[in-house]
């Protein structure tokens, strides 16, 4: 299975949304959002360059440009067309576990991570806990 790195991008990109709905970044998500991608990486199996310390600068680097974005008028639009660019990413559910792990892991589930979960599980047509 071959992933490339503009879906690479666009996971980085979805997961980081639900670390930055609530207006609120916490460690604790941070390190989730390192975790779960890392296990999409091994689901893979395929040679990659983004190990803990990448994905962390990869999330400092992207957070304030996708913040501004999603704290917009133009917030649904993005994560849409994010969710739809991964149409075809063959780990989907694997995903989706992952932005649920995302935003379980500072113990307050926001009704804005929520939106978002939910947003994705209805275009790929998954099931999740609390569907």
């Amino acid at each position: 299975m071959k992933i490339t790195s503009k879906d690479w991008i666009h996971v980085l990109t979805l997961m980081t949304c639900v670390v930055l709905a609530d207006g609120d970044v916490l460690e604790n998500e941070v390190q989730s959002l390192i975790q779960n991608a890392r296990i999409l990486v091994e689901e893979v199996g395929q040679p990659m360059d983004m190990n803990d310390e990448l994905l962390a600068v990869w999330f400092e680097v992207h957070k304030d440009n996708i913040a501004k974005v999603i704290q917009g008028p133009d917030s649904d639009k993005f994560i849409m067309n994010t969710i739809i660019a991964l149409e075809n990413f063959p780990l989907k559910q694997i995903l989706l576990n992952g932005l649920i792990k995302i935003s379980a892991s500072d113990a307050d589930i926001n009704s804005h991570e929520v939106e978002v979960i939910n947003l994705t599980a209805a275009y790929w047509d998954l099931k999740h806990i609390g569907s």
